[in-house]
């Protein structure tokens, strides 16, 4: 779980680069990918390793690359990402709202890939437990 603290500071680097081309390069963004880097794996390694949850490392991991799909123009990874962050801890409903920062005409296919997701996830709950309700 660690290791994917590596990965999403890697990917908060690549989404920087791609909002700020200017950027890419220098030593101001090596510079604020050590320091800033440093500082969240501090809090990254307490919750990979001292709290252990995986849950909350995969959704917020899956989170980070959906960021990094939407910078990069990715819409159905950017859905998918979304979804498997939903499907991992139900408090990622709120990363959702990030559907609404994907341009007009993209919002409905991560909207749609999102919800697929969610929907594959969490159905087979849904039907046990309409069953087990005599719904």
């Amino acid at each position: 779980m660690t290791a994917l603290g590596l990965v999403v500071v890697y990917c908060v680097e690549r989404i920087a680069e791609a909002m700020r081309p200017e950027l890419v390069g220098t030593a101001r963004l090596d510079r604020t990918t050590l320091v800033g880097g440093g500082a969240f794996m501090i809090g990254w390694t307490d919750l990979s390793v001292a709290v252990g949850h995986l849950d909350d490392v995969l959704a917020l991991t899956m989170v980070t690359l959906a960021v990094w799909a939407l910078t990069a123009n990715l819409p159905t990874i950017a859905g998918l990402c979304l979804g498997l962050s939903v499907d991992s801890k139900p408090w990622a409903l709120v990363f959702l709202a990030l559907i609404l920062a994907v341009p007009a005409f993209m919002r409905r296919h991560v909207a749609l890939w999102a919800g697929a997701v969610v929907a594959m996830a969490w159905l087979p709950f849904l039907v046990t437990g309409s069953c087990a309700c005599g719904w």
